[in-house]
């Protein structure tokens, strides 16, 4: 049971952060820049809530681990002022109270002085959150910053999004909220990419290990239950972008059409980077494989399934591309293109949205029948 609640804290963690940057910054903007939208102040407020919460919860098992030996109260001041996650919650609570009480001023939400100290504040609850991170343990400041900077650029472009799927109350000033939310999306994914690549690489014990590239360590990862995790991440982070691809530059014809409704299009992506958020939230709660590879008896379920079992020591991982994997690949290609020919042609959600899991599905049974 904890384990679930840790689970769906960790997921709420990051919606709500994206909640937070994505709704201060669209504050930010000027009225004729986006479509009409009300951000409420119970939003802000119920997201910095959720991020204190969720972010105290992960205290709790490490107190009832240390509480064997000394009492809980000893435990729990143990653990909230010597361990990095104690001390992430500590600074994430100081900066989320400072973020409550701006938001109990009234008129807070219009004056631009406040909310971009609110902004400053969020960006200061997610660098004390990436302090107890996997990447910061195995990295220090440089892979701190390397998290800090993927989680920013991940807040900025779902955040936006999800408040523009969700809030909006009309389809004007739709052009002119593209005009700059495309660009900034595609800059935010650059940076995803470049950063989520470098963090992967220290995750997956790749980093200054010169014996090791980070395509090895891929591939030797997907043995653990982290590296499914990632390579299902990967494969919907795949579907956003047919997506983004779909809503910024193949219905650019249909920005000045004053009939074409743009929101189940974005709220289908919103819903697919929600997913992706859900196997974040499972990649945390699994860990990182252990530097020396996977063992046997702690491989993956869905490793498992598609090799033969191996009984003792190390899992090796490798790749023998047959026919059929080759037909799966090639698969999820024809289901890639047809998502993207049914939202043109067909101006289809259901169908886009059905074409993109089949891709993600087939992608994954292409990758997975080519492991020995």
């Amino acid at each position: 049971m904890m384990e679930i609640t840790l689970f769906a804290a960790e997921v709420a963690l990051y919606i709500s952060f994206s909640l937070l940057i994505g709704g201060l910054l669209l504050l930010l903007i000027a009225e004729t820049s986006k479509p009409p939208m009300v951000i409420p102040n119970k939003l802000i407020i119920t997201a910095s809530m959720l991020t204190i919460a969720a972010a105290f919860l992960p205290i709790l098992p490490v107190t009832r681990t240390l509480a064997r030996v000394d009492t809980w109260q000893q435990a729990f001041m143990n653990v909230l002022f010597t361990f990095s996650i104690g001390k992430s919650f500590l600074f994430i609570t100081l900066f989320g109270v400072l973020l409550l009480l701006i938001w109990t001023i009234k008129g807070a939400a219009e004056n631009k002085y406040l909310v971009s100290l609110s902004l400053a504040l969020v960006i200061a609850m997610i660098i004390s959150y990436t302090q107890s991170s996997h990447t910061t343990s195995l990295a220090g400041w440089q892979g701190q910053m390397a998290h800090t900077i993927h989680f920013l650029a991940v807040s900025l472009w779902l955040g936006i999004l999800f408040i523009v799927s969700w809030l909006s109350k009309g389809t004007e000033n739709w052009s002119a909220f593209l005009r700059w939310f495309t660009p900034t999306a595609i800059a935010a994914l650059l940076i995803v990419t470049v950063s989520g690549f470098f963090t992967m690489s220290i995750d997956l014990h790749a980093y200054g290990n010169t014996n090791l590239g980070t395509v090895q360590a891929y591939e030797d990862g997907l043995a653990s239950s982290y590296g499914q995790g990632l390579l299902w991440k990967h494969l919907f982070f795949l579907a956003i972008i047919m997506f983004a691809v779909i809503n910024g530059i193949l219905f650019r014809r249909k920005r000045e059409d004053q009939t074409f409704n743009p929101f189940p299009w974005t709220k289908a992506e919103s819903l697919f980077a929600l997913i992706a958020f859900l196997w974040t939230s499972y990649m945390g709660r699994v860990g990182i494989p252990s530097q020396g590879g996977t063992p046997a008896a702690d491989a993956s379920f869905l490793y498992s399934v598609f090799t033969d079992k191996q009984e003792s020591g190390i899992v090796d991982v490798t790749f023998a591309f047959g026919p059929m994997s080759w037909l799966l690949l090639l698969l999820g290609t024809l289901f890639l293109l047809l998502a993207l020919v049914t939202a043109v042609k067909k101006s289809s959600v259901s169908m886009t949205a059905t074409a993109g899991a089949a891709m993600i599905i087939t992608f994954y049974l292409g990758v997975m029948t080519g492991v020995q």
